[in-house]
C-alpha cells in the first residue's frame, strides 16, 4: 500500500513538472530595460533618440529550426537622455524559442553608433557593445561629419540589424516610427528609389504587422495599401 502511494506520489510530481515545463514553453517573456543615451566626446546626455529593442532566439517548430525576431518595443530618451521599456508575456504560436538574446539600437539625426558603423561593423564590435552595455547600461552615439553617402550606408545598417516585423507579430507596430525615420532621412540625403523601396516596406511591413497565424496574402494587401497612402 505504501508502495503505491509513493508511485501515484511520483506520478503526480512527473506530471506537474512536464505541465510547468509546457507552460513555460508556451509563453515568452522580456525584463523591463533602462538605460541612457550619451554623446561620445562629451558624454551630455542625448535627448530624443529612438531606442528599438528586440528580442531574437532559435524557433523551432517540428525538426526545423531558425533564428527569429520574436518581440519589439520603442522607447524615447526624455531630457537627460534616458529611457525606459516595460516588462512583457506573451503566448507563441506556431513555435517555441529554444534560447534568446536581446539587442538594442538607437536612431538620431546628426549621430551614428560608432559599434554598429559600416566602416567597423564586425563581430568585435558587437561583442565591444555588448560587454560595455552590461558594465554599465549606456549607449553611446558619435555625431557624424561623414559624406551623404556614408550616412545612406549608417542608415541601412541600422535598418539591417535593427529589422523585427515578421515573427514578431503585433509587437513590430512599435517600431513603426523607428522604421519610418530612417525612410525619411534617406528620402532627404537623395537615396536610390531602390534604397527608399525597401526602407518603406520595412516601414509598412511593421505598421500593419499581425500575429503569425495571420493570412500572409492578405497581410502583403495592407502592406500595399499602406504604402499608397502614407510614407509619400
Amino acid at each position: 500500500m505504501l508502495v503505491m502511494k509513493e508511485v501515484r506520489l511520483l506520478l503526480l510530481i512527473f506530471l506537474i513538472g512536464a505541465l510547468l515545463e509546457l507552460t513555460t514553453c508556451a509563453l515568452l517573456w522580456g525584463g523591463a530595460v533602462r538605460g541612457k543615451v550619451v554623446e561620445q566626446d562629451t558624454d551630455r546626455p542625448i535627448p530624443g533618440a529612438l531606442i528599438a529593442v528586440v528580442w531574437e532566439g532559435t524557433a523551432i517548430s517540428g525538426i526545423e529550426s531558425t533564428n527569429v525576431c520574436y518581440h519589439a518595443e520603442l522607447a524615447i530618451t526624455n531630457e537627460q537622455g534616458v529611457f525606459h521599456t516595460g516588462a512583457w508575456l506573451s503566448r507563441q504560436k506556431n513555435y517555441f524559442v529554444e534560447s534568446g538574446s536581446r539587442m538594442i539600437f538607437v536612431y538620431k539625426r546628426g549621430y551614428y553608433e560608432p559599434y554598429l558603423s559600416p566602416r567597423k561593423i564586425g563581430i568585435l564590435s558587437m561583442i565591444a557593445k555588448y560587454i560595455r552595455w552590461k558594465l554599465y547600461p549606456k549607449l553611446i552615439l558619435a555625431r557624424f561629419t561623414g559624406t551623404s553617402d556614408e550616412r545612406l550606408k549608417d542608415l541601412n545598417q541600422l535598418m539591417n540589424f535593427g529589422s523585427c516585423y515578421y515573427e514578431s507579430g503585433k509587437s513590430a507596430r512599435n517600431l513603426y516610427p523607428f522604421y519610418a525615420a530612417l525612410y525619411y532621412e534617406a528620402k532627404e540625403l537623395g537615396a536610390t528609389e531602390k534604397d527608399l523601396r525597401r526602407l518603406k516596406e520595412v516601414a509598412a511591413s511593421a505598421a500593419v504587422a499581425e500575429d503569425t497565424t495571420h493570412p500572409q496574402e492578405e497581410t502583403d494587401k495592407r502592406v500595399q495599401k499602406f504604402l499608397r497612402d502614407n510614407l509619400k
